[in-house]
């Protein structure tokens, strides 16, 4: 039985053989590539380096006043196209809120002496996000983050030049969004630099059962089958470009959960600093491993000799080079995860043959003419946010592939709505042959459209002008009905604080279902509690669903209402509101029940700003007037004619009921031309829910 030492060895002699097939010349070697030999079986041969260097990491959005640099970013939701075609659902950072979300996060660069301002934007549906910054002192973790469509702004002071992580925070879900690739670079300067080229690296792994499904995925579970390097894995990361006799500073970060050994065959590393901590006596390394969350920077000089065309392959020592075993034609497994080349610049000899000795930049091993006439493969497609009520923009992601269907650049990208007009897409900044592709539909477009299903296509065009043979298409959920609340119930629905009170809360229970409206119908988000007036969304009491999460489109919720806060209402009938929210967005109308609260109130109303108002002359007047109460609410008022109090004639709420301790009163009287002429004693008199009767006020009228 072969034991694991055994075959560590086979596959370092496998990338060794690579190396030497693929035209890697060591410092002070004459050894170059003649012409292409067959490869191994299972090697990866040169030809599948890609033909282009390494994209460059982007850049945050930052701008500077004085000393203050504020740089912006967004939590955004993507996808990945990995090598072997499979689109992983991913978590990153952008420069702007029309993505594409970045993996890793865009660079944040700052000088020594600055004070950094960094502004989180979490567009990330369901999702609670943060941002920590290990390394960095006299900031305190936030722990709670902001929802979407939310921002919060960290102050860094006393920056320390070095190499640093920033990452989703201590929020419940920050962990796994570090998993799902919420992490990105934080360089810090000072003085002019003492090499010639510093090269970013950031290392990341992904296990795509962990990514389709990052809320319930097990973490103990967690395998993962790709490695990459800045979002890459080989062969989609090209090389990068040195020149001979320079000093390169690698700063290498591990935004992952595994340890990784970076090996650089035919050069000597040293170990400059660690965790932004500059060692105090730098050593050299073979394979320097970095930990998981840590950073590492080293620097190697590139041999003054080194030819055009040279290459020195960068690789994870842990010996994981494949993509979730992708397989060769052969069945072999295919070269792939962290593996990249610093390429000396400059072209190699040309040899007796006429060709360049040097292959590992083309992806042929002999000239060919390739007609292309088939555009790419449209996949990875996702609406943020879907449902959708259309008071926000939508935004549409997808990718676009054209490396099985003829290797050609992706130049263009429309998508259109219900086979309308195609209207542009935005190209991310990085890939050829592959890319992500984002167009936002404002919230004027959505507006037009009517509640229902919608579809969405998306097609790409190549270089060569052709466009995609079967555009990629998903569906938008527009839902502009809210949900409906039903069978509200409180328990007990009387309290009487005017004797010993023996429950501590009310029970409120209720039913939330969201209907089934044009074929669409949302899970539920939210619903909201009131006592007497509804208020603006998010400012009443949250309900909580029975089963624990609002996830389904029909929810029993409920919540326990403090009997101390109802002791301090006044007296008499209230209503309890209650209100849904979906997920796409829609509040529904409220239902209610009520409660009959009874307090200690030994004081009368009193009435105040009597007036008389004609409604047909000689006829028909209207009399108004204010009634108050200080501990209960107004239950009733009335009105009588001079010396007849036995006679009471009921008077109306203004606003139409009696509910609040100050009411507007109003009684329209009719036939006053019968009183008789000369002036007459109009009395009026309020009661309140405890039974209290105002002392009676009057004012005169003059009959015609």
């Amino acid at each position: 039985m072969e034991t694991r030492m055994q075959h560590l060895f086979k596959l370092s002699a496998l990338l060794l053989a690579f190396v030497v097939l693929g035209g890697m010349a060591l410092p002070g070697s004459d050894a170059r590539l003649a012409a292409a030999p067959r490869a191994a079986p299972g090697a990866a041969p040169a030809a599948q380096i890609a033909s282009g260097p390494m994209p460059a990491l982007q850049e945050a959005s930052c701008t500077v006043a004085d000393t203050t640099r504020t740089c912006e970013i967004w939590a955004l939701p993507g996808s990945l196209t990995m090598p072997d075609g499979a689109s992983l659902p991913v978590w990153g950072f952008g420069t702007s809120a029309a993505g594409p979300a970045l993996v890793p996060g865009p660079v944040i660069s700052a000088t020594v002496g600055e004070t950094l301002q960094v502004v989180l934007h979490n567009e990330i549906a369901g999702e609670t996000v943060s941002l920590a910054f290990p390394g960095q002192e006299g900031i305190v973790p936030d722990l709670v983050g902001v929802g979407a469509a939310d921002s919060v702004t960290y102050t860094l002071t006393g920056l320390i030049t070095g190499t640093y992580l920033y990452e989703a925070g201590l929020t419940p879900g920050g962990a796994r969004q570090v998993s799902m690739g919420m992490a990105g670079p934080l360089i810090v300067n000072d003085a002019a630099p003492t090499w010639d080229q510093e090269v970013v690296l950031v290392l990341n792994e992904f296990d795509p059962a962990f990514n389709d499904d990052p809320a319930n995925a097990s973490t103990n579970a967690f395998r993962p089958r790709y490695w990459l390097i800045n979002g890459l894995a080989f062969p989609d990361t090209g090389w990068i470009g040195v020149e001979p006799g320079s000093t390169v500073r690698l700063r290498y970060l591990n935004a992952g959960v595994q340890h990784h050994t970076l090996g650089l065959l035919g050069l000597q590393q040293t170990m400059i600093a660690a965790d932004a901590e500059a060692l105090p006596f730098p050593r050299g390394a073979i394979a320097p491993v970095v930990d998981p969350g840590q950073t590492l920077e080293t620097e190697v000089t590139i041999p003054g000799e080194a030819v055009g065309g040279t290459l020195y392959p960068l690789y994870n020592a842990s010996l994981h080079q494949h993509n979730n075993n992708q397989r060769t034609a052969d069945m072999h497994v295919a070269f792939g995860g962290m593996l990249t080349f610093l390429r000396v610049a400059g072209e190699p000899p040309v040899g007796p043959s006429g060709l360049r000795t040097y292959l590992p930049i083309v992806r042929k091993y002999q000239p060919s003419v390739v007609t292309d006439e088939v555009g790419p493969i449209i996949g990875g497609m996702s609406l943020v946010p879907d449902p959708a009520n259309g008071d926000l923009p939508v935004t549409l992601h997808a990718t676009a592939d054209d490396r099985t269907t003829g290797g050609s650049t992706v130049v263009a990208a429309e998508h259109r709505i219900d086979g309308g007009a195609w209207q542009p897409m935005t190209l991310g900044a990085s890939g050829t042959s592959v890319k992500a592709l984002t167009a936002s539909i404002v919230t004027g477009t959505l507006q037009l459209l009517s509640e229902g299903v919608h579809t969405i296509e998306v097609r790409a065009m190549d270089d060569p002008g052709n466009w995609s043979a079967t555009p990629g298409a998903i569906d938008l959920h527009l839902d502009v009905t809210g949900p409906d609340v039903s069978l509200v119930a409180l328990d007990p629905d009387a309290l009487d604080f005017t004797q010993a009170v023996t429950v501590t809360a009310v029970h409120l229970t209720t039913t939330v279902a969201d209907p089934l409206s044009n074929g669409v119908q949302s899970t539920l988000a939210n619903a909201e509690g009131f006592i007497d007036t509804v208020g603006a969304p998010g400012t009443g009491f949250d309900l909580l669903p029975t089963d624990g999460l609002f996830d389904e489109v029909a929810e029993d919720a409920y919540y326990d209402i403090p009997t101390s806060h109802l002791g301090t209402l006044p007296g008499g009938r209230h209503t309890v509101q209650v209100v849904g929210l979906d997920e796409a967005g829609n509040w529904g109308a409220a239902a209610s029940a009520t409660i009959t609260v009874t307090v200690v109130d030994d004081a009368a109303p009193v009435v105040s700003d009597l007036s008389i108002t004609t409604i047909v002359s000689g006829t028909e007047i209207l009399l108004e007037g204010l009634a108050t109460d200080a501990r209960s609410n107004i239950e009733s008022a009335a009105w009588y004619l001079d010396s007849d109090p036995a006679t009471l004639y009921p008077m109306d709420a203004t606003d139409g009921s009696f509910d609040t301790p100050s009411e507007a009163i109003q009684a329209a009287i009719s036939g006053v031309d019968l009183w008789g002429p000369g002036p007459h004693t109009i009395w009026v008199e309020a009661t309140d829910f405890a039974g209290n009767t105002s002392d009676p006020v009057s004012i005169i009228y003059n009959g015609q």
